[in-house]
């Protein structure tokens, strides 16, 4: 009998996980992973939705946080973070290519040009 037991299933003594499975068809098939893919489709139907600009607002509200702390503000630090690590886990294309995450295409110049300072402080917490 086949049963899904922990998010894999199992039966006749082998195991298999979806993971697993995805990872093996994808590389067999040069095709991306079922989460490149999911990250992809994150990046163009959210971040760089054209109705709502939620990539240019999400910069603009690091960079408002960035200059507040160095204007005095305290200000919480894990959110601002938060949002890049996600910056850093996305690319530009299915390719991930490490020059082409989307923090290093479309944050880190704006960043540098806006503020003349890196934001490692974010980073390092």
């Amino acid at each position: 009998m086949l049963g899904v037991v922990g998010g894999s299933m199992s039966g006749d003594g082998r195991e298999l996980t979806a993971s697993l499975q995805n990872r093996i068809f994808c590389a067999d098939h040069k095709l991306p992973t079922t989460y490149a893919t999911g990250m992809g489709l994150f990046r163009e139907h959210i971040l760089r939705n054209p109705e709502y600009s939620i990539g240019s607002a999400l910069n603009k509200v690091i960079l408002d946080q960035i200059k507040m702390e160095r204007e005095g503000d305290v200000i919480n630090h894990r959110p601002i973070r938060s949002c890049i690590y996600m910056l850093e886990c996305l690319y530009e294309f299915e390719d991930e290519i490490e020059s082409q995450k989307v923090y290093l295409t479309s944050f880190e110049g704006i960043c540098h040009s806006c503020c003349r300072l890196p934001v490692e402080v974010l980073r390092d917490g």
